[in-house]
């Protein structure tokens, strides 16, 4: 490994002046290509410099920026494709086993979000405080500040920290996302 002062002399003002040039308009790959080096060694000096290099993919016009309702449609359309390839896929494996199956029709349209399921009515809390909790009361706080916090109290799920209500109220967004995939 070369030492201090040899990696220190390779940047000479030669070398420095065309990073400087190229700062605005090439990539850092592209520089390090021209000067022999590194893109991290070039991404230093230019850093140590006060330089901003373009980024490698600015000014390229290959990526295009969608906004998240078009990038949803687009998602909703690739996924109904998806599903009508797996029930072909699926139709065609049925058929060679001797089975009949009957086609589904496929879903098409706008996304209409479903509206939220609540399976559980939420029980009147117990109002307990910290100090009156045990392993097996529910620890899903009601009321109260930071120093003087009341819990809910009922039994909790065996494994869990909130009863089955307030469980089913804090981990169903995961059940919505996959839902409305």
């Amino acid at each position: 490994m070369p030492s201090y002062h040899e990696r220190r002399e390779w940047w000479n003002s030669e070398r420095v002046a065309t990073l400087t040039n190229l700062a605005c308009s090439t990539a850092a790959r592209h520089i390090a290509d021209i000067l022999g080096t590194t893109r991290n060694a070039v991404l230093g000096k230019a850093h140590r410099l006060g330089l901003t290099l373009r980024r490698d993919n600015q000014g390229e016009g290959d990526r295009r920026h969608y906004s998240p309702e078009r990038r949803r449609e687009r998602f909703l359309r690739n996924r109904e494709l998806e599903l009508a390839r797996n029930r072909a896929r699926y139709a065609r494996q049925q058929l060679e086993h001797g089975h009949v199956v009957q086609p589904r029709p496929c879903i098409t349209g706008p996304y209409v979000p479903r509206p939220p399921v609540v399976h559980f009515d939420t029980p009147p809390p117990l109002n307990i405080t910290f100090d009156q909790l045990t392993l097996s009361s529910c620890r899903w706080p009601i009321t109260g500040s930071e120093t003087s916090t009341c819990y809910c109290g009922h039994c909790s799920i065996p494994g869990r920290s909130y009863c089955a209500a307030h469980h089913h109220i804090a981990y169903n967004y995961v059940n919505e996302r996959r839902a409305n995939k």
